[in-house]
């Protein structure tokens, strides 16, 4: 399985003033891919200069199987795999100090 994606691309500027791309929102056939890190079973590849990205299964996937990808570890909602963080100490000291009304 082999599928190019447009996705849509935004710059961010670096500290030294250089802009460069840093994020992607996929449409079309990328958006209809799950996210798993312990499961994955399509790998993708984002070329910037050409701005495309591309899909390869990892494997053999058999027909009727679920088609997840790694959407990466800064996502933007809960990763449903992803074990919780323990707050450090002075934010739960903080959480401590507030009182209700």
């Amino acid at each position: 399985m082999r599928n190019l994606t447009h996705p849509s691309n935004w710059p961010i500027v670096d500290n030294n003033g250089n802009s460069k791309v840093a994020q992607a929102v996929i449409f079309g056939l990328g958006s209809m891919f799950n996210h798993s890190t312990q499961e994955q079973n399509v790998g993708w590849m984002r070329d910037t200069r050409r701005q495309i990205i591309t899909y390869r299964a990892l494997r053999d996937i058999p027909a009727g199987e679920e088609l997840c990808i790694s959407y990466g570890s800064h996502l933007t909602f809960k990763d449903a795999d992803a074990t919780p963080p323990t707050p450090p100490e002075d934010e739960i000291e903080q959480l401590r100090m507030i009182e209700p009304y």
